[in-house]
């Protein structure tokens, strides 16, 4: 135990080491030391007397001005450095640069990009070797810009393309999905919503699978379904 004055009304007290730091005895002397009325304190660099509460009755600068002057002249620096703060004297360091000597290939870190050609635009352009190290898809070191590289990935370039829409369906398309509509009654065979003859006539198995048309129009190979469950 550690034992200690109170600061307000002189009384000993015993706190453990960790609480070492405590000043008073008690809550209601604490609350009762700053309770206290104001002190008059005389600044030490402008010799004004200014006011202070009384737990700051050991204050000694009436403005962060004044504490700022007498740093300014007392603060002690190694023996490398100048007294005080010379930045606020205005006085610039001899290792001072502007920012335009060390921007581009100024800097000493600098690093030549490397020049690549656009796989849409055929326009050269630049990418850093750690733009390239970080690419994991690829797609930044073939194209200049997002806007080339969605204009390059469309149709045959595209990794979906399975040969594109076809509307085509053969010579009997027509008595083939008439055909269905009748066995289906028009009706879909998923959520059981009655369409009607204008109902979609949907393949099971992809037309473009079959070599033949008579072969995908077959009936077993068509299903009636509505717009919102073909489109599904």
């Amino acid at each position: 135990m550690i034992t200690k004055v109170c600061e307000q009304c002189g009384k000993s007290y015993n706190v453990i080491p960790s609480r070492k730091q405590r000043r008073f005895c008690s809550k209601p002397c604490r609350l009762a030391y700053h309770r206290n009325p104001p002190v008059t304190i005389i600044c030490e660099v402008c010799g004004k007397p200014f006011t202070a509460k009384a737990c700051r009755h050991d204050a000694r600068f009436c403005s962060l001005s004044c504490g700022g002057k007498w740093h300014m002249q007392n603060k002690e620096m190694p023996h490398t450095h100048m007294p005080g703060n010379q930045l606020r004297k205005g006085l610039v360091p001899t290792n001072a640069f502007k920012v335009g000597q060390t921007r581009g290939r100024n800097n000493a870190r600098w690093v030549e990009p490397i020049v690549l050609a656009c796989s849409n635009c055929e326009k050269p352009f630049e990418r850093k070797p750690w733009q390239i190290r970080q690419d994991k898809s690829k797609y930044g070191l073939q194209f200049c810009s997002q806007t080339c590289h969605y204009a390059y990935m469309r149709g045959t370039q595209s990794p979906h393309w399975v040969g594109g829409p076809q509307t085509y369906r053969g010579r009997g398309w027509l008595k083939a999905r008439e055909a269905a509509i009748a066995r289906d009654n028009g009706t879909c065979q998923k959520c059981g919503k009655v369409v009607g003859s204008s109902i979609p006539v949907h393949h099971i198995r992809p037309f473009r699978e079959f070599t033949t048309a008579e072969e995908a129009n077959g009936l077993g190979n068509l299903v009636c379904l509505c717009r919102n469950c073909h489109s599904k």
